[in-house]
C-alpha cells in the first residue's frame, strides 16, 4: 500500500513538473504572464471598493460625534481597521509575486527538493506558482488559495524548499576531514564528530534533514528504507537520530577506508623495498634453499634454520603455500588460503590467528639479537 502511495505521488509530481515547466515557457514566449492567477485583479478591485465604501461610512458618521464617545471611537477602529487590511493584502500581493521568481527561478536551476513530496506540499506549491490555483481574499486582507471551494491561507503553502548544499558541503568536508587523518575512529571521536554533525543539521531542522536524505546530496541514502512514521513532524527527533547514526556510520567507514589505504601504502613501499632493496639476499636464500642450504651454510631440512632477513623469509611465506620457516622455536607456516590482497596468510605452527609482518619482523629481529649476543660470548671465550 505504501509502495502504491509513492507511485501516485511520484506521478503527481512528474505531472506538475511538466506544468511548471509548459508555464515558464509561456512566460519565455510572452502568452503568460507572471503574477496572481487569472480572475484575481478583479477579485481585488471589488474587495478594495468595498474597504473604500467601509472607510468612507464610517468617516461620515463621525462628523458632530464627541470624540470621546464611543461611537466615535467604533467607526474610528472601523477606518484603522481599513487601513491595517490594505496593508496586509499589498504585503501579501508583493511576497507572492517574489516567491513565484524564486520558485521558477529554483525550478529552472534544479534546486528543488523532494521534501516537499514528502511532506505532499509539492503538487500545491507547483499549481500556486503557475496560476493554477483560485484566489480569494478573507475581510483583514489575507490570501487565500485552492479549488472547488476549499481554500488555505497563503501563509500555509507560501515557502518551497531547496536542496540543503550548505548542509550537505559541510557534512561532506567533514567527511574527508577524517578519512585524511588516516585512522580509525574511537568512540569518543565519533561522539564528537556526531555532535558535529547534529550542529549543522539543526540550522536547518527538519527540511534540511530530509532534503540530505533525499536529495542525494550526500552518499549512502539511495538505498536506505526510511520507517514512514517517521515522517511525521511530530517524530523529528527519532528522524534525526535515524539520520545522526546513518552519517556517523558513513563517516566511520570513510575513516576505516582511510586508515586501509595508508596500510596499503606502506605495505607497497615495503614490497617495493624487497623488489629493490633486498633483491641479491633474496636471490642468495633461493639459492641456498633450493640446495638445502641453511643460513650458517650447513645442510639443513625443509623449515631451516634461519634467512638472510626477515623480509626475505616473510616474502618467500607469502608466496609459497605449505612452506615452513623456522625462527627459534617457533615454525612459521604459510596457508594455503589468501587473504584480501591474494596473499598466503601466514600462522605459527600450533596457532589459529594469522600473523602481520610486523609481529614477524618483531620476533625474528628478536632471536638474531640473541642469537648474536650467544655468538658474541662465545667468540669472547
Amino acid at each position: 500500500m505504501e509502495d502504491e502511495q509513492l507511485m501516485d505521488q511520484e506521478a503527481m509530481d512528474a505531472a506538475d513538473n511538466a506544468g511548471t515547466a509548459e508555464y515558464i515557457e509561456k512566460l519565455n514566449t510572452g502568452s503568460a504572464n507572471l503574477g496572481l492567477p487569472t480572475g484575481s485583479k478583479d477579485k481585488i478591485n471589488n474587495y478594495l471598493i468595498g474597504l473604500r465604501r467601509q472607510y468612507t461610512d464610517a468617516r461620515t458618521a463621525m462628523n458632530g460625534l464627541d470624540t470621546d464617545s464611543e461611537e466615535y471611537q467604533e467607526n474610528l477602529n472601523v477606518m484603522n481597521g481599513v487601513n491595517r487590511s490594505i496593508q496586509t493584502l499589498a504585503s501579501q500581493v508583493d511576497s507572492y509575486k517574489k516567491n513565484q521568481i524564486g520558485y521558477i527561478q529554483d525550478f529552472d536551476n534544479n534546486a528543488l527538493s523532494k521534501s516537499d513530496s514528502i511532506d505532499g506540499k509539492a503538487s500545491t506549491v507547483s499549481k500556486l506558482y503557475r496560476g493554477a490555483l483560485d484566489m480569494d481574499i478573507e475581510a483583514d486582507g489575507t490570501l487565500k488559495f485552492g479549488t472547488e471551494g476549499k481554500f488555505v491561507p497563503y501563509s500555509a503553502i507560501a515557502n518551497h524548499s531547496i536542496k540543503d548544499f550548505n548542509s550537505a558541503n559541510k557534512i561532506l568536508k567533514l567527511t574527508n576531514d577524517i578519512y585524511n587523518t588516516r585512522m580509525p575512529m574511537r568512540p569518543e571521536r565519533k561522539a564528537l564528530v556526531t555532535n558535529q554533525v547534529r550542529d549543522i543539521v539543526q540550522q536547518g531542522g527538519r527540511s534540511a534533514v530530509l532534503s540530505l536524505i533525499h536529495d542525494q546530496l550526500i552518499p549512502g541514502f539511495d538505498k536506505i528504507q526510511v520507517p514512514k512514521e517517521l515522517y511525521e513532524p511530530k517524530n523529528y527527533p527519532q528522524l534525526e537520530k535515524f539520520f545522526l547514526d546513518k552519517v556517523g556510520a558513513g563517516i566511520e567507514a570513510a575513516a576505516m577506508e582511510g586508515y586501509n589505504e595508508k596500510l596499503a601504502q606502506e605495505t607497497g613501499k615495503r614490497e617495493r623495498s624487497l623488489d629493490y632493496k633486498e633483491l641479491e639476499r633474496q636471490a642468495r636464500y633461493e639459492f641456498n634453499k633450493s640446495h638445502g642450504i641453511g643460513q650458517a651454510g650447513k645442510t639443513s631440512g625443509t623449515s631451516g634454520t634461519g634467512v638472510g632477513s626477515a623480509g626475505e623469509a616473510w616474502n618467500v611465506l607469502e608466496k609459497n603455500p605449505g612452506k615452513r620457516v623456522k625462527i627459534g622455536n617457533a615454525t612459521f607456516i604459510s596457508g594455503n588460503e589468501k587473504d584480501s590482497k591474494g596473499r598466503h596468510v601466514i600462522k605459527i605452527d600450533g596457532g589459529t590467528a594469522a600473523v602481520d609482518y610486523e609481529t614477524f619482523a618483531k620476533y625474528a629481529e628478536k632471536y638474531l639479537k640473541e642469537s648474536n649476543q650467544v655468538k658474541q660470548q662465545s667468540n669472547a671465550k
